[in-house]
């Protein structure tokens, strides 16, 4: 049994299991993070072994119509970065995320996960989410939305956040918004946004 003594079988296989979990995690490709676009998703999709990325991922004035995000379905980190999703027009969660389990932005004092001014959201949706890290872990999570979120979700979430409060009602002051181009699709307006911070 691996060269274990038969009285030491359970630290061994406790050793065994953080060795696979540890080659795992030092196996996950890796790929920079950035600012979601159009560029961004393609340049994605060209490294499909990429389940980590490092630095802030950063999803911000998209519209579900002409944005398809399920490509960042396989990410399962953010190490060294935030996950930032604000001021995004129609997606109703975040559930292209779906296998997200870690966000760690440990030098930084902004939230590691800030979610805030998403018009249609009815539920965050990241399911696999166990651990957001930040410096200062009582703002490790920062999420403001228009609508009330299951109360399932709310109780999730403070799980992650070590039962801190994490959500609040409302707008959350961002920045002023610029129209920068408009385009036309099925009589809606979709627009692409500047932001000044």
């Amino acid at each position: 049994m691996l060269g274990c003594v038969s009285n030491v079988r359970v630290k061994c296989w406790w050793d065994l299991l953080v060795a696979v979990l540890c080659s795992r995690l030092l196996l996950l490709k890796t790929c920079e993070g950035g600012i979601v676009d159009k560029r961004f998703l393609e340049k994605f999709q060209e490294e499909p072994e990429c389940r980590v990325i490092v630095g802030d991922l950063v999803i911000k004035g998209l519209n579900a119509n002409t944005t398809e995000l399920e490509k960042l379905r396989r990410i399962e980190r953010i190490e060294q970065g935030s996950l930032v999703f604000q001021q995004n027009i129609g997606y109703e969660s975040m559930l292209f995320l779906r296998n997200l389990e870690v966000i760690s932005h440990p030098d930084s004092p902004e939230p590691a996960l800030q979610i805030a001014n998403n018009y249609g959201m009815k539920f965050i949706g990241l399911p696999s989410l166990k651990t957001v890290k930040a410096a200062d872990e009582d703002k490790a999570i920062e999420i403001y939305t228009y609508e009330e979120m299951p109360k399932s979700e709310k109780r999730r979430l403070r799980a992650v956040a070590n039962k801190r409060e994490v959500f609040t009602l409302g707008e959350k002051n961002i920045g002023q918004i610029r129209r920068a181009r408009e385009e036309y699709s099925d009589n809606a307006v979709l627009g692409r946004f500047i932001f000044l911070e």
